[in-house]
């Protein structure tokens, strides 16, 4: 290897590679550099899984030319071109155009070196930063992953690692590229080239092409259903342009054809536009102001008939959300008390909600996690990762959910809503920040992220901890809704009172789901998500129903269209006595009571069986056999075919008979 502190005129170098590879991945690396010439204008740093990998890697860059190696010394210049073998106890960053080392920590949980130089690339070379992960890194790079997407930065992986479970299949899915390990430098040279062309272009003519964005976002829109109008220019600017490079596209223009012609783009570009960055406990001095100034606070007010409700808007990959409930686990145990804990996780991008929702994640993720908390809240699952504790997982229920187009809930303890607010535009801000008051109890928390700001409705909150975005929702004062359809969707509610077994003329097709949205389930102010199994079944719009069925007071009841229950929720079970378990896949013939009249069977099914509502007064009873009177609303969900496809059933305990 060449003399590393030679001096270098760094100025050419346009990007930083990371190289990520264990021992194991000697074949696949001798593959990909063993035609390196070092006709590139960024700069190489080779980063080892392990210190025991760190003799097996050497010894392939020892059989490059010696003119393109050098092991990495803290102050060298970064030369184009040139690879750099990180030393075995340290992390080598780039900054200003010059290696900087740092002693590697041995005694970090699931040892995250590659985690950690990562997200040290991400910000230390925003756009610039490049991830090539080999197959026995892959496991180590998912939270340095994101953050490398997060800034604009690329990442190839190799394609042995595409078939892989778990967190690898997570970072395939975010890779810009997945190719066999030949084939990935020359991959490499085509990016590099093209997005530093693309760099210098933009310098010589800065102005954001407005033209181009906007239909770039509406031909996603029209694919997802989802409107990014509002978003941030540049940050959407940032991520067209990455894709733009990975397929060479010369012009915004060609890159519109390319979008037009391949469904397949458009969807890929849309989860880039998701893509944000998290971890366990992110703003570590954040978290701790959480527990000592508004955790406390919550379980002092959480009486034993109404839980802690949570909500945490935009919750990627899920580590913030469960953050939040270990929290709050922590501070019950530590009062030796007990309090129901009800989180609800929510965002946009539904394969996110889905990995978050298993709660295993990496090794090196775990990093990040006080140890003490570490052991009460997770276990292994092998040497590669790690699970949380199911009574944890059980807090937390996580759901698809656009914060721009849902509705919000209602009567919350703490929103936390953390690094979402920077990619949209003021206006946009301004109405998200309202549905938030609005979703708030009277004296509930605001939890936001270290560079967002209340801006113009700060003061409709106090500050608990400014420093750490910490607020308080002002009693007595009510925030300015916002004037967009979605919210005065909330408050579109409440028909009037109909005669038991009279159907209204908006009901004689058969309702929409929006429909039963708006003039039932909203009067109590609650949207809601239908996540049991057995209602997978329905209407995807249901899911539109979920995450509050289970805290609502009204009774739930989802039956198929032959009148079999697919879906109680927890009202059901404490009034009547009988478990999910026991009466799903069964009749609600179990609940009727010999006092109910016999005629009344016969008119409702007349009524919902031809897609009319039914309104009317049950006599039932409970498993013990004790009678109860509800009154109830049956409403006929249409299939996509038109069909009635289930019953969704709604009631209040009411004096009877």
């Amino acid at each position: 290897m060449t003399d590393p502190l030679t001096s270098v005129d760094s100025t050419t170098v346009s990007h930083v590679i990371a190289l990520c590879a264990a021992a194991a991945d000697a074949p696949a690396l001798t593959a990909c550099l063993s035609a390196w010439t070092g006709s590139i204008t960024a700069a190489v740093v080779v980063v080892v899984r392990a210190q025991g990998d760190h003799a097996a890697v050497a010894a392939i860059l020892a059989r490059l030319d010696p003119a393109l190696t050098a092991e990495a010394v803290d102050g060298a210049a970064a030369a184009p071109g040139r690879i750099y073998l990180c030393p075995a106890q340290s992390t080598v960053r780039v900054v200003a155009g010059r290696l900087r080392l740092s002693r590697r920590d041995r005694e970090i949980v699931g040892d995250p070196h590659i985690d950690v130089a990562l997200s040290l690339l991400a910000e230390d070379q925003g756009t610039g930063a490049i991830a090539v992960l080999f197959a026995g890194a892959v496991s180590d790079a998912f939270g340095g992953t994101y953050a490398v997407k997060e800034v604009g930065g690329m990442v190839m992986v190799q394609d042995e690692n595409a078939k892989s479970a778990g967190a690898r299949s997570e970072v395939a899915l975010l890779a810009d590229y997945v190719l066999p390990a030949k084939s990935l430098l020359m991959e490499l040279q085509g990016y590099v080239e093209h997005h530093r062309r693309m760099r210098k272009a933009r310098k010589v003519a800065p102005e954001v092409d407005d033209d181009g964005v906007e239909r770039v976002v509406s031909i996603i829109g029209s694919h997802t259903g989802v409107d990014f109008r509002d978003y941030q220019k540049t940050t959407l600017l940032r991520r067209i342009q990455r894709r733009m490079s990975v397929h060479r596209a010369a012009s915004m223009v060609a890159y519109i054809d390319l979008l037009q012609q391949s469904p397949h783009e458009v969807i890929v570009l849309y989860r880039e536009m998701l893509i944000g960055v998290t971890r366990f406990f992110r703003d570590e001095h954040a978290f701790v102001a959480l527990r000592a100034r508004v955790i406390p606070q919550l379980l002092a007010r959480a009486g034993a008939q109404e839980p802690i409700r949570v909500w945490v808007a935009g919750c990627a990959t899920g580590e913030e959300a469960y953050s939040i409930a270990m929290s709050i686990q922590d501070g019950l145990e530590d009062l030796g008390t007990h309090a129901e804990i009800k989180v609800f996780a929510t965002d946009l991008d539904r394969e996110a909600v889905e990995f978050a929702s298993a709660g295993v994640y990496p090794a090196s993720v775990v990093a990040d996690i006080p140890p003490h908390l570490l052991e009460r809240f997770f276990t292994r699952t092998g040497d590669s990762g790690y699970q949380i504790a199911k009574h944890i997982r059980e807090m937390l229920v996580f759901a698809p959910h656009n914060i721009l187009k849902d509705p919000p809930f209602y009567k919350i303890d703490l929103v936390t809503c953390r690094n979402l607010l920077i990619y949209l535009q003021p206006a946009l801000q301004r109405k998200v920040l309202s549905s938030f008051h609005f979703a708030l109890k009277s004296e509930g928390f605001l939890m936001l992220g270290m560079s967002e700001s209340l801006g113009d409705l700060a003061s409709y909150f106090s500050a608990v901890e400014g420093k750490w975005r910490l607020y308080q929702k002002t009693p007595g004062l009510r925030a300015p809704p916002p004037s967009d359809e979605l919210f005065h969707e909330v408050h579109r509610f409440r028909p009037s009172p109909q005669r038991p077994g009279h159907p209204t003329a908006a009901a004689a097709a058969g309702d929409s789901l929006q429909e039963v949205i708006n003039q039932s389930l909203l009067r109590e102010f609650l949207p809601a998500f239908l996540v049991n199994e057995p209602c997978e079944v329905l209407h995807e719009s249901l899911r539109l129903l979920s995450l509050v069925a289970e805290c609502m007071t009204s009774i739930a009841m989802v039956t198929g269209a032959d009148g079999s229950i697919r879906y109680v929720n927890r009202r059901f079970v404490e009034i009547s006595g009988w478990s999910a378990d026991e009466v799903i896949g069964g009749n609600p013939r179990l609940l009727k009571s010999p006092d109910a009249d016999p005629r009344q069977a016969a008119e409702l099914w007349a009524a919902i069986t031809t897609g009319n509502r039914w309104q009317g007064r049950f006599v039932n009873r409970t498993k013990s056999g004790a009678t109860f009177c509800e009154d109830a609303v049956i409403i006929p969900v249409l299939g996509r075919d038109g069909m009635v496809a289930n019953y969704l059933k709604l009631s209040q305990v009411v004096p009877g008979p």
